[in-house]
């Protein structure tokens, strides 16, 4: 009733909701996809109702359906957001130049000009095509609102080629953005932990908090960076620490939770925090994704199941595949877990990730 009253949005939240009660039901997934598809139906012309499909498409990395839906829409008014979208999709097809050619760049305000190549460099950096980032980072102009982020990125790729040239680089930063000595510090920590560099990165964040103890996000990317370098202690204690100073993060709580799964003894207290959270975020795709993993620790495979499930549908990043895969193979259900295995490692920005979490069966996964 929801979608024939044109309330397209409210109809997909409904259901979002049996899909996370009702996750074997995969034909859920597929009345999403429909409620779009029929308010178009119903209202072809209806931009709102084309972009929104188009996203979801996207999101489902459907990329050549989501290229003929955006070609179908025809509005001054989302001509950016539709341009953008259109370069997100390009970028995914290893398609560089089209890339560039998704925008009318003559006809876009200074502003948008200037949001463009930041998001594209970004883009392509997320592809690892360094030389093509910086060509169009460095694009964005000195007085852009973009410009010191812009730097950054440049500066971040300029670490993931060789620690001098990423220190010069950022004293250039230092002088041209008038940064002071802890914002410098923390920026380049920052920089070096994205270009791979963590065991520099965390010297970096270790002096940043001994002079600003209670700076709560360069804490929290420290506790992150300790648990990529799989030194869950430390990463607990300093999510402890923030915890304990903010007991009603729901972010907090799940991180916190989903890190301490990592000790046998405190399964039932990580399970604990991560139930919290879910009250707080029930639709949150991290926070289910670890509910799914407390029950997977605790040996509850088809329980775990039925989260991953969930989360898999609507997100498709590797940390979150690696744990539906390891569910389905601890469950019994092995031809199915190598089905997902290989279709997600021809997505090569999530095979780190998945090759880490099924490290303990990948020989069995690629028979």
């Amino acid at each position: 009733m929801l979608r024939w009253q044109g309330q397209v949005d409210k109809a997909v939240r409904v259901i979002d909701k049996f899909l996370f009660e009702r996750p074997k039901e995969l034909s859920l997934l597929q009345e999403k996809s429909d409620a779009y598809r029929y308010a178009l139906r119903d209202y072809p012309n209806d931009i709102s109702f084309l972009f929104s499909y188009t996203q979801f498409l996207y999101d489902k990395y459907d990329f050549k359906n989501a290229a003929k839906v955006l070609k179908k829409i025809k509005s001054e008014d989302v001509d950016y957001a539709i341009s953008l979208l259109k370069m997100r999709i390009m970028v995914q097809w290893d398609k560089y130049e089209l890339a560039k050619g998704a925008f009318q760049w003559s006809n876009l305000s200074e502003v948008e000009t200037n949001h463009a190549y930041y998001y594209l460099g970004n883009a392509l950096l997320k592809k690892k095509q360094n030389e093509l980032a910086v060509e169009n980072f460095k694009k964005v102009s000195d007085k852009s609102d973009f410009s010191l982020q812009a730097a950054l990125k440049i500066g971040e790729i300029k670490y993931a080629n060789d620690l001098q040239s990423g220190n010069e680089w950022f004293e250039e930063i230092q002088a041209k953005h008038q940064l002071n000595k802890d914002v410098l510090l923390r920026e380049k920590a920052f920089a070096m932990k994205e270009s791979g560099k963590a065991k520099e990165a965390l010297v970096l964040f270790n002096r940043f908090l001994e002079d600003n103890p209670k700076n709560e996000d360069v804490r929290y990317a420290r506790a992150m960076l300790f648990s990529d370098m799989q030194l869950e202690s430390a990463a607990i204690e300093d999510l402890k620490r923030l915890h304990a100073l903010l007991p009603e993060s729901a972010d907090l709580q799940n991180s916190l939770g989903y890190t301490l799964l990592s000790q046998s003894e405190k399964i039932d207290y990580a399970s604990q925090l991560i139930k919290k959270s879910l009250f707080s975020g029930p639709y949150s795709h991290a926070v289910v994704d670890s509910m799914g993993w407390a029950k997977y620790r605790a040996k509850k495979y088809e329980e775990a199941l039925s989260y991953f499930r969930y989360v898999y549908g609507q997100y498709l990043d590797g940390e979150v595949v690696g744990h539906y895969i390891m569910a389905l193979w601890a469950s019994g259900q092995r031809k199915l877990a190598k089905k997902i295995y290989k279709l997600e490692m021809k997505y090569w920005q999530n095979i780190k990730k998945i090759k880490q979490i099924t490290s303990d069966v990948e020989k069995g996964l690629s028979q």
